[in-house]
């Protein structure tokens, strides 16, 4: 799979970068922790700390900025300080069972890796050094979080890389693809006008008159664009609204069945398409589009399954994938430099929203 792919992966499981800020540190120390012979930083335990809190904060359901009120909260049974400072154990053993794994399996970061880290550091460091610096985070730091990133997709493809120990190959990625993902290449008529404003009852009824005909002329054999061409500026005029000459008004979609909460499409609308049998033609009203649709196989253009290969392998093979990373924790411990804990402690956090 692609370095930059895992590498967004890894670096958002290590906290959101951009709303990081401030913990305020009145020494420093040479590592904070030790896991095995692997030592962790002062910067990476306070990187994941922040990450720790985060997620406390969320858990508690309180607004971040708010730090005395997220630590007074209780998380199940524990109070919102000792769920941080277990997560935070968490994290520096995980990031420990990595660089473990990653040794124990012959892996070697190349010239040419580090390469590709430094310039990824160096692309990104400014924008991330004032917030990163606050914290007691640094340029080192960040490289290692970096590297680690790497390494974790240096091991993904060592397991299931087209040369890997147990490849996945395209036969079964494209029959997972064809199982998990509803395929719709569709029209969205607009329920809004130009003002985002509601449309009116009787342009409401024009556009889902409008709908049934597209229907119609679809299932007698016209064309999607075809369609589109006839019918969408009629539709679009209903609301007062503007589009440029040659506009492709025709839309496709990948939708995972799995999903429960979808931003874009009703539960019901889903729920009608998973009935549909693939290269039915059928419409949907919701709340602000009439949608017109024809659900397709998730393989009918061979270039979809192209672009969409690397994330599939990911999302087929992640949990697998977890599972060997978390079975190299197993009987890991931390060992803790007492002091570098007790000046980071949780209480010194300050957020700053992004």
């Amino acid at each position: 799979m692609s370095f930059k792919h895992k590498l967004a992966a890894g670096l958002a499981a290590l906290g959101v970068l951009a709303s990081l800020s401030g913990c305020t540190l009145g020494k420093s120390f040479d590592y904070a922790a030790k896991v095995g012979e692997v030592e962790i930083s002062s910067g990476l335990y306070l990187y994941y700390q922040y990450a720790s809190y985060l997620d406390a904060a969320e858990q508690s359901q309180k607004n971040p900025k708010e730090v005395k009120t997220v630590l007074k909260e209780q998380i199940g049974e524990q109070s919102a300080t000792d769920y941080i400072k277990d997560q935070t154990k968490a994290r520096c053993i995980s990031y420990a069972a990595m660089e473990n794994l990653f040794d124990k399996e012959g892996l070697e970061v190349t010239e040419e890796d580090e390469a590709q880290i430094e310039a990824n550091v160096n692309q990104n460091w400014d924008s991330q050094k004032k917030v990163l610096e606050k914290n007691g985070i640094g340029k080192d730091t960040y490289r290692t979080l970096v590297r680690s990133a790497l390494k974790s997709s240096k091991l993904f493809d060592h397991y299931y890389g087209a040369d890997g120990l147990t490849p996945v190959g395209d036969d079964e990625l494209k029959a997972y693809f064809e199982s998990q993902y509803l395929h719709i290449s569709f029209l969205a008529l607009p329920k809004l006008n130009s003002e985002s404003n509601a449309i009116p009852s009787d342009g409401i009824a024009t556009i889902n008159d409008l709908s049934e005909q597209m229907l119609a002329k679809l299932k007698d054999g016209a064309t999607m664009k075809e369609v589109a061409d006839e019918f969408m500026p009629q539709v679009l005029e209903v609301g007062g609204h503007s589009f440029a000459e040659g506009t492709d008004f025709v839309q496709q979609d990948f939708i995972n069945k799995d999903t429960e909460n979808y931003s874009t499409y009703p539960m019901n609308m889903i729920n009608q398409i998973k009935a549909d049998g693939v290269g039915d033609y059928n419409r949907y009203e919701a709340a602000q589009y009439t949608f017109v649709y024809q659900r397709q196989s998730a393989l009918a253009n061979e270039s979809d399954f192209t672009s969409a290969r690397t994330s599939l392998l990911v999302e087929m093979k992640e949990g697998e994938f977890s599972e060997k990373s978390k079975a190299a924790e197993e009987g890991l411990e931390i060992v803790y430099n007492e002091a570098a804990v007790k000046e980071f402690s949780p209480k010194k956090i300050k957020y700053v929203a992004s």
